[in-house]
């Protein structure tokens, strides 16, 4: 018996003494990932942050370890994310980069174009990470129920909204402080359609728009605070005739907008060659121009003869219209064509391409 305990007790000793199997440590990149945009997440937003091999240049980068986070409603930025990864897979002078995207469903809101680099002689934990707006269709943001300053205009019994911090356009709502909102554009405003700095409180909602079924994203004015002559950045008068992106607003006194993901209607007047370059609706367009003080014409007005599906009719109307400009007007953001007797042809808002 006492040689029995002897041997139990020798191979408990022997038993200690065994190494233990142990898993790889993992081992963690800690960072944030922000935008800088002024807009909140809506629900059911996921943040996505990658760990890359991105030493080929001439291969799609290895995903070492991906992290998925169901972010809250309302959240913002900055976002902190942890990335764990088994050591094992970082090979030596190899680069590795941390990027980060988020996404509503299939549809990508943010996403960061650069990767930030980590890892470099086994240092560099930590990543800040920017992102870019992927999108701007505001049924995809929320604007945070604050202060905000944008560029209105109201023509055709609609009103919008452009708002100065995000880019974002939405149409505004009939709804809350509108009516004090439109009172004051109506008093104010230098010309048809111009675009005004306004400063508001308000928030988006789904409104309904059509025969009570149809909802869209629109501004709801909760407080109406002032508005002025000017634009986001500057005094009133910011855009100049030529060199300048011009998106049409309205044509022949009806308000247009452009399908969801379909091109811009719009024009340049290329000063350095009186040429003038832009789309229809279907087709590109060209042309010649040329500008005296208020008086401008148009001439040799052509364009690809592609047929499409849409865009026909409204692109027959725009041909139809330049021949008959005689002059030029713009109040702020806001270009005005008009005939021979100073009927309104058309109206124009400019855009600051990024």
């Amino acid at each position: 018996m006492k040689l029995r305990f002897m041997l139990l007790c020798a191979a408990a000793m022997l038993g200690a003494c065994k190494p233990a199997e142990t898993q790889p440590a993992s081992v963690e990149i800690k960072g944030t990932a922000s935008y800088n945009e002024r807009m909140l997440l809506p629900p059911g937003s996921t943040l996505v942050a990658t760990l890359e091999d991105v030493t080929r240049a001439d291969a799609p980068a290895e995903v070492i370890t991906a992290t998925e986070m169901q972010l809250q409603a309302d959240t913002a930025p900055p976002i902190r994310f942890k990335l764990e990864f088994d050591p094992d897979r970082i090979v030596a002078k190899h680069r590795y980069h941390v990027r980060a995207r988020i996404t509503v469903g299939d549809k990508v809101l943010f996403r960061s174009h650069m990767g930030v680099p980590v890892l470099e002689l086994k240092k560099n934990s930590y990543a800040d990470v920017t992102m870019r707006a992927e999108s701007t269709d505001p049924a995809y943001y929320v604007l945070p129920p604050q202060q905000r300053r944008g560029m209105y205009s109201y023509m055709a019994d609609s009103g919008w909204f452009s708002d100065c911090l995000s880019g974002v356009r939405v149409p505004v709502a009939q709804q809350g402080e509108n009516l004090a909102l439109e009172t004051a554009y109506m008093k104010s405003r230098p010309m048809h359609g111009a675009q005004m700095l306004v400063t508001l409180k308000g928030h988006l909602e789904n409104v309904v728009f059509m025969e009570g079924i149809k909802t869209r994203p629109m501004l709801v004015v909760d407080q109406f605070i002032s508005i002025e002559p000017r634009g986001c950045s500057g005094p009133s008068s910011t855009a100049q005739l030529e060199n300048t992106y011009w998106k049409l607003m309205s044509l022949n006194n009806e308000l247009v907008e452009s399908p969801e993901g379909a091109r811009e209607i719009h024009f340049v007047l290329n000063r350095d060659n009186f040429r003038l370059s832009g789309f229809a609706g279907c087709n590109s367009l060209t042309g010649n121009y040329r500008v005296d003080g208020e008086k401008l014409t148009f001439s040799d007005i052509a364009g690809t003869m592609m047929a499409c599906s849409n865009g026909m009719v409204i692109e027959r109307q725009i041909h139809e219209m330049f021949p008959r400009v005689a002059g030029w007007k713009i109040s702020g953001e806001t270009l005005q064509l008009v005939s021979s007797n100073g009927m309104r042809l058309a109206t124009f808002e400019s855009v600051y391409l990024r």
